[in-house]
């Protein structure tokens, strides 16, 4: 029924129409404002965005620098810590050379003034020693000749006419020696 009464009832429906003609305006101003501040969030969102890539660039810069920095540090300790090593080791070395030089020099001096004392010993030592090596050297070639190179005892009886032949040779007359040359001849070794 009340529908019907704003039909017939032309009051209530300007009524409602200066209602609606007033909300429609508050809406407008309030889409006018939220378009407002629809565009203020878009600003601010990018501005956001832009101090976010400055904040980003920024901090990388200073990453960046402070890890440049911290890896010169770290290069500088590393190599002072070898370099103290080095050195370090450097210096036994040459302390320990220092101590063997020193000792050489010593040991040269003294031999310097020995010798000058005791030429004559050197020479009477270097010459008995080389007498001593010599008949040592023989002595010692005709054992390992003897020992090493046996001769078989057929070979020795060979050597033993052999021998007696050589002494007998000039007796003998011509006969008898082309007699022996020709049995030597036909029964010789094939070597």
């Amino acid at each position: 029924m009340e529908n019907n009464e704003a039909q017939h009832n032309p009051y209530l429906y300007e009524g409602l129409s200066a209602d609606l003609a007033s909300e429609r305006e508050k809406l407008a101003s309030m889409t006018g404002h939220l378009s407002l501040v629809g565009d203020r969030i878009k600003e601010d969102i990018t501005q956001l965005h832009k101090e976010f890539q400055d904040a980003k660039s920024s901090l990388e810069g200073q990453l960046s620098e402070g890890l440049r920095a911290a890896s010169e540090d770290l290069a500088n300790q590393s190599f002072n810590i070898f370099k103290d090593k080095v050195l370090s080791k450097t210096q036994e070395s040459m302390s320990g050379l220092e101590k063997l030089a020193n000792r050489t020099y010593s040991n040269i001096s003294d031999l310097t003034s020995a010798s000058r004392l005791s030429f004559r010993k050197l020479i009477i030592l270097m010459s008995v020693g080389g007498i001593l090596s010599g008949t040592i050297g023989a002595m010692g070639s005709g054992f390992f000749f003897n020992k090493f190179f046996q001769v078989n005892p057929g070979t020795k009886q060979h050597l033993a006419w052999g021998s007696a032949l050589e002494k007998s040779w000039p007796e003998l007359t011509e006969r008898e020696q082309d007699k022996l040359n020709k049995l030597l001849k036909e029964n010789a070794p094939p070597w």
